[in-house]
C-alpha cells in the first residue's frame, strides 16, 4: 500500500495570478517494493447553478484540460467547468521501497479572467485542485482540495514596473513585488481612502434625515460605519433598523423566466436603535470574512448595499409629560416619561449602495492536506 499525503502551501485564500504550490508525498506502508503508474494534478473552477432558475450561456474554457488520458478531474463532479488549467503529468512510472517516501511538487499559476470563489443561493463558484495518481492495474485515485480564490478588480489592477538594471554594486536591488501584492496595495489604499459622504432623506417631499458615510469602499473583514442625524427631520424619527446585504442579481439572459425573478438578499448584519430621544445616532456593521467581494459577469452581478428603515410618527409628538413614581421599600420618587399613547407611524425605507473589496483575512488562512491510500 501507497499512502499519498496531498499539502497546499500557504494561505488557504490565493489571488488570481498567484503562483499556487502543492506538495505530494508518496510513501510506501507495505513491506514490498511499490510501482506509481502516473501522477497528474489540474486546477479547476466549477460552476453550479439551480437550473430552474438560471441558464448558463455556451461557455468557453479560457485553458482546456488533455482529455486523452485516464486522469479525468471533473469525472463525478456537480455542475460545469468554466475554468481550468491544463492537466499536468508530474510524474510517471517510478518504484517505491518498503518505507520510502518521495515528494513531488506542484506548482500553477491561477488562472485570471474568471470569477473569484462565490457560495450564492442561485450560483456556485468553487475553486478545486484536483490530484490523481494509478498504480498499475489498479483504479485509479483522486484527491480534491477546494482553494478560495478572490479577484483583483479591473480599475485597480496596476502593472508591474520593471526598474533598470544599475551597474553600481552599492546599489541594494529593491524586492520585486508581485501583481497581486501591487493589486492588494491598491486595494488598501483604495479602502483607506476617506471620502465623506452626506444624503439627505425625504418622504412626501419632508426631511427625515441626513446620512453620513466616512468611506463608499470597504474591504471584506471591515465594519461598515454610517451615521444617521435627526436634527432637521420634519417627523420624530422613532427607531432606525440598518441592514448590510448582499444583493445576487441574475442577469436578464440568464434567467429561465425574465419577468418575475427579483435579486435574492442574504442579510450579513443588522442593528436597530430607538431614535425617540436622540438626534444623532451611528451604526457598525461587520462584512463577515466568509463572504464575497462585488463583482459582475455574464451570468450574475453581486452588489452590496445598505437598507435604511425608519419607523416615523405622523402625528404630535408634544403631548409628553412625566409622572411620578415611588420605587423601592424606602419611599423613593423617581420622574417616568410618558409619551404620547396613540400615535400614527409610517414606514420608510431607503437603500445606499457600497463597494465590498476582497482581502485575505489571517482568521480564513488554514493549511489544507488531505490523504488517500493508493
Amino acid at each position: 500500500m501507497v499512502e499519498l499525503s496531498v499539502k497546499v502551501e500557504g494561505a488557504g485564500v490565493l489571488v488570481a495570478g498567484e503562483t499556487i504550490q502543492c506538495l505530494l508525498f508518496f510513501t510506501n506502508t507495505s513491506k514490498e517494493t511499490q510501482t506509481i503508474a502516473w501522477v497528474g494534478a489540474q486546477l479547476h473552477c466549477q460552476c453550479l447553478v439551480r437550473p430552474e432558475v438560471v441558464k448558463l450561456k455556451e461557455l468557453t474554457q479560457i485553458s482546456s484540460p488533455v482529455n486523452d488520458t485516464a486522469f479525468f478531474p471533473n469525472r463525478g463532479e456537480r455542475g460545469v467547468s468554466i475554468l481550468s488549467t491544463r492537466s499536468n503529468v508530474l510524474a510517471c512510472n517510478f518504484t517505491l521501497k518498503p518505507e520510502e517516501t518521495r515528494k513531488v511538487t506542484y506548482r500553477e499559476e491561477v488562472p485570471t479572467g474568471g470569477p473569484p470563489s462565490f457560495h450564492g443561493r442561485l450560483v456556485r463558484y468553487t475553486y478545486k485542485l484536483t490530484v490523481g495518481a494509478q498504480k498499475p492495474n489498479c483504479p485509479a485515485q483522486i484527491v480534491r482540495i477546494p482553494i478560495r480564490i478572490i479577484t483583483i478588480p479591473v480599475r485597480l489592477q496596476r502593472p508591474l514596473l520593471t526598474s533598470p538594471q544599475s551597474s553600481n554594486p552599492f546599489l541594494v536591488n529593491e524586492e520585486r513585488h508581485s501583481a497581486s501584492e501591487i493589486g492588494l496595495e491598491a486595494i488598501a489604499a483604495e479602502a483607506g481612502r476617506r471620502t465623506s459622504s452626506s444624503y439627505t432623506l425625504t418622504a412626501s417631499g419632508d426631511t427625515l434625515g441626513r446620512i453620513l458615510t466616512p468611506r463608499s469602499s470597504y474591504r471584506v473583514g471591515d465594519e461598515v460605519t454610517t451615521v444617521l442625524d435627526c436634527s432637521h427631520s420634519v417627523h420624530q424619527v422613532l427607531q432606525v433598523t440598518v441592514t448590510l446585504v448582499c444583493v445576487e442579481t441574475i442577469k436578464e439572459s440568464c434567467r429561465q423566466q425574465p419577468a418575475g425573478l427579483k435579486p435574492f438578499n442574504t442579510v450579513v448584519a443588522r442593528e436597530t436603535q430607538c431614535c425617540t430621544n436622540s438626534l444623532i445616532t451611528s451604526f457598525s456593521l461587520p462584512v463577515s470574512p466568509g463572504f464575497t467581494q462585488s463583482f459582475s459577469n455574464e451570468t450574475l452581478t453581486v452588489q452590496w448595499e445598505l437598507q435604511f428603515q425608519l419607523l416615523i410618527s405622523k402625528g404630535s409628538w408634544t403631548d409628553t409629560h412625566t409622572t411620578q413614581q415611588s420605587i423601592g421599600p424606602g419611599g423613593g420618587v423617581a420622574e417616568v416619561w410618558v409619551g404620547p399613547l396613540p400615535q400614527q407611524v409610517e414606514t420608510v425605507n431607503w437603500s445606499l449602495p457600497i463597494t465590498v473589496l476582497p482581502s485575505i483575512n489571517n482568521d480564513l488562512v488554514t493549511t489544507s492536506k488531505q490523504t488517500v491510500t493508493l
